[in-house]
């Protein structure tokens, strides 16, 4: 206990500070060498072997800078466990001072009674069990200070450039990234479940007020108490979503960019967007906290649960930000000061960003109070589901010896037609079950090229053409169709268009209901698929389809595909309706 008095946790958060300061030099250094390694202009061995020199140093000191962040993130943890040590200690000593008092001798950690010659009986009583739970307290405490004085030690030493030796209790299973990579996928994945069902909560009440307002006459005191709480659900709906959409999503991170510790601190370098940002922290079984420097937000979960979120600096607001907002108070119905006070901003509005994408930000018509929340509903049910059927049949993370599946862009050679197993077969040569990259051979069907008089005047979307149509050109992504004449009405969105056909990708590979998934991630989108082509220009009778873009679909899920895909083909005998899967 001596020692545990002389502990300067501030002195701790001094490594860490100077670490951090080393890591950027580090990096700084790497980018330089780098730089120089590009601009070199010898040639010959001697140019080459130079080359080599500058890429091995900078990757020494990329190295060097990704061990001091860990270095420094495990230091501030050890402050932290410094700092509840000592409290623990303060409180200990406090609580042996109150009466009836004992002394602590913090060099032999005992503690020492008071004479108790003419006490009570009761009170001698009391003294034994304030004894008792104060050295149950300090072997407590102790073991605590012994814990933080080992992590402590190898903080110096990793500081002082050594290898410090992991806890035994962890083994090496805990610095494996693929492991920590999908532990971590399967918690947000679950945090994303959590929430839709928060919202879908919401989305009830917000039902229910509105069938009260429906059968009230306006004016009235029931019309008018239940607009005010349908105003506040709407507020607390947007809200929402928002965190949703902030839910980091680590599906793509390739596990050799990420750096782990034995007690479970990890570094992950990505990229967004081309801008490459960190992910740093600490989580193990389900427990840590975590800051992602793209969110701009810092995780905390417990026992595989998320418990808190803190974005201490949103950003800049840029005009998005202040299209999505006026759009969202639109909707809402709320001014700026009554979304505030439930947590959305300008600047802190990037959760319903990202779940709406790219294409709603293209002009100013595309979003509107009458539909930002219907759109971001339909994207966070969307994600939702992709975590729900990921939770139910959870993969590991993509290794080297497993890869990440190949895009749609990169199909595999496979070398001819590849049947899925479980297809429908008849001699009605129902449209073919395909592997990925293998194409049956299909009718010409394109989007229209030549445009004639045509003129497309709406910058947001720029496929809408003043004949009504959508004039899609083959490789288009992501291609929202709204009802022309009706904008606010969205059907929706063509994931891909390749070789004529219009494609509906997923990422699944199983479902905790597989009819249920299949009747609303495929029968419902290939009967907005059927819906929709009447709007897009030479492409009214091209085949539809979905594409599986993972490989290892659950049989049970593909067997329910299949006989939707028979029922459909049925419903609709002139539509051609494929079905991809990646092997």
């Amino acid at each position: 206990m001596a020692d545990v008095d002389h502990w300067d946790p501030g002195q701790i958060d001094e490594v860490s500070e100077a670490l951090v300061e080393r890591a950027r030099h580090s990096g700084t250094a790497a980018e330089e060498l780098r730089g120089a390694r590009e601009v070199a202009e010898w040639e010959g061995e001697a140019g080459d072997a130079a080359k080599h020199a500058l890429e091995r140093s900078a990757v020494v000191h990329e190295s060097s800078a990704q061990n001091d962040v860990l270095a420094a993130m495990a230091a501030k943890k050890a402050a932290g466990d410094v700092r509840a040590v000592k409290n623990q200690q303060k409180d200990i000593l406090e609580d042996a001072a109150a009466a009836p008092a004992v002394s602590i001798n913090l060099e032999t950690n005992t503690i020492i009674p008071p004479d108790t010659t003419g006490w009570e009986e009761e009170d001698v009583t009391k003294l034994a069990d304030k004894m008792r739970d104060l050295r149950n307290r300090i072997v407590a405490m102790l073991a605590a200070a012994q814990e933080a004085d080992e992590n402590l030690a190898r903080v110096f030493t990793a500081a002082a450039g050594g290898e410090p030796e992991a806890p035994a209790e962890h083994g090496v299973a805990g610095t494996d990234p693929a492991a920590l990579l999908s532990e971590l996928q399967r918690a947000t994945d679950q945090a994303v479940v959590d929430q839709m069902a928060k919202i879908q909560g919401i989305q009830k009440r917000l039902d229910d007020v509105l069938a009260t307002m429906y059968t009230s006459r306006p004016g009235s005191p029931e019309f008018d108490a239940a607009n005010n709480i349908a105003r506040n659900l709407k507020g607390e709906l947007a809200t929402a979503l928002n965190d949703l959409g902030n839910i980091p999503n680590y599906s793509q991170i390739d596990p050799k960019s990420i750096t782990v510790s034995p007690d479970g601190h990890f570094l992950i370098n990505a990229t967004a967007d081309g801008v490459p940002y960190q992910v740093h922290g600490q989580f193990r079984n389900g427990t840590g906290e975590f800051f992602d420097q793209a969110k701009g937000t810092s995780y905390t979960f417990k026992g595989g649960t998320l418990v808190s979120t803190n974005t201490p600096d949103p950003g800049k607001v840029t005009p998005d930000d202040e299209l999505l907002f006026n759009a969202v108070t639109t909707a809402v119905g709320a001014p700026e000061a009554a979304l505030a006070a439930k947590g959305l901003s300008e600047a802190g509005i990037h959760g319903l960003k990202t779940l709406l994408g790219r294409e709603a930000f293209e002009g100013a018509a595309s979003l509107t109070g009458d539909n930002v929340i219907p759109k971001a509903l339909v994207a966070a049910e969307a994600r939702a589901d992709d975590a729900a059927a990921n939770l139910a049949g959870h993969h590991p993370a993509p290794t080297p010896d497993r890869p990440t599946p190949l895009s749609a862009d990169n199909p595999p050679d496979t070398g001819g037609h590849h049947p899925a197993p479980g297809g429908p077969s008849s001699e009605n040569s129902a449209p073919p079950t395909v592997e990925h990259g293998d194409h049956p051979s299909l009718p010409e069907h394109s989007a229209s090229t030549g445009h004639n008089d045509v003129t497309f005047p709406d910058p947001s979307r720029p496929t809408l053409g003043s004949d009504d149509r959508y004039h899609i050109p083959e490789g288009a992504t992501d291609t929202q169709i709204d009802v022309p004449g009706d904008l606010g009405k969205t059907i929706t969105d063509i994931d891909r268009v390749e070789n004529g056909v219009l494609w509906e990708e997923k990422s699944a590979t199983s479902a905790g209901n597989p009819e249920q998934w299949v009747d609303k991630q495929f029968v419902n989108k290939m009967e907005k698929y059927i819906e929709s082509q009447q709007y897009i220009a030479g492409m009214e009778n091209a085949p539809i389809g979905i594409r599986f873009t993972n490989p290892g679909v659950d049989p049970a899920l593909q067997a329910a595909v299949e006989k939707a895909a028979a029922d459909l083909r049925a419903k609709h005998p002139g539509v051609t309706i494929l079905i991809e899967w990646t092997s």
